[in-house]
């Protein structure tokens, strides 16, 4: 199509491809969100008693429910933050994207 219209190669990534792969992209930031807090509880869990998953691992080893629980909380509260502003960061920049997502079209 950007050949059609008069393209060359760059314009073509920069219009074209460029674009079409932002979904993607965002996607995989989401994705990678998710995996990045799993793996900060359980990389503090492997290395010692650093880091959240070392504060998971020492409150449970000796039955402090509640901080254990707090900890928890705080570490799912911060990936909750940081994919909300994914999304608004998605929303703002590309609102085009929840425009042709199947999950919003109107019928």
């Amino acid at each position: 199509m950007g050949k059609a219209f008069g393209l060359n190669g760059w314009k073509q990534t920069w219009k074209v491809y460029f674009p079409g792969t932002i979904p993607f992209i965002f996607i995989g930031i989401r994705i990678a969100l998710a995996v990045g807090a799993v793996g900060m509880i359980l990389g503090g869990q492997e290395i010692g008693d650093t880091g959240l998953g070392g504060l998971a691992e020492t409150f449970g080893s000796y039955s402090q429910t509640a901080d254990l629980i707090s900890t928890i909380v705080a570490t799912t509260g911060l990936a909750l933050i940081l994919f909300a502003l994914a999304r608004k960061i998605q929303a703002w920049r590309f609102p085009w994207i929840a425009d042709t997502s199947a999950g919003r079209r109107i019928a």
